[in-house]
């Protein structure tokens, strides 16, 4: 059975979110794709639906040339 963010332990979505945001800041977007299965599906709002793994992890680098600086991501602390 496979896991999503959903099943897991508070410090275990914190750890990944933290690893998510490494592997994007600093362009590791196989790595991200490493995430996904080879049949997902990522969907967003107003986005088309990217289909594989491939398509993810290309979704990913694509946000992040689109900006000269490029986008970052950065946890943010709930109130």
């Amino acid at each position: 059975m496979e896991l999503g963010l959903i099943e897991l332990a508070k410090e275990s979505a914190l750890a990944f979110g933290k690893t998510f945001e490494e592997l994007f800041n600093t362009g590791r977007y196989k790595e991200i794709g490493a995430y996904y299965s080879e049949d997902a599906e990522l969907i967003g709002i107003k986005l088309p639906v990217y289909k594989g793994r491939k398509a993810i992890e290309d979704s990913f680098k694509s946000v992040s040339t689109q900006s000269s600086t490029g986008p970052r991501l950065q946890r943010g602390r709930s109130k």
